[in-house]
């Protein structure tokens, strides 16, 4: 049995990532949504068994995020990021 949690961190300005990141979630079984703004307002350690990062792109770039995407200092120990 698989007991590994997905968490997928999103950054969403009108709902679509969101809505994109709800729809994986729901493909991948046991899974938590985070969202990217949230972890900047607080210590948040990116941690779990697996990690995905959903965000728009703008003008051909993500958001400005960097401070927390990878690599990053709160980074925990994840097996699994895309």
């Amino acid at each position: 049995m698989n007991n590994k949690v997905t968490r997928l961190y999103y950054h969403t300005g009108t709902g679509n990532s969101l809505k994109i990141a709800k729809d994986i979630g729901s493909k991948l079984g046991d899974h938590e949504l985070i969202s990217i703004a949230m972890l900047l307002k607080g210590n948040t350690v990116i941690d779990g068994d697996i990690g995905g990062f959903i965000f728009p792109i703008y003008f051909a770039r993500p958001p400005v995020i960097h401070s927390v995407a990878p690599p990053c200092a709160r980074c925990g120990n994840i097996s699994h990021l895309y």
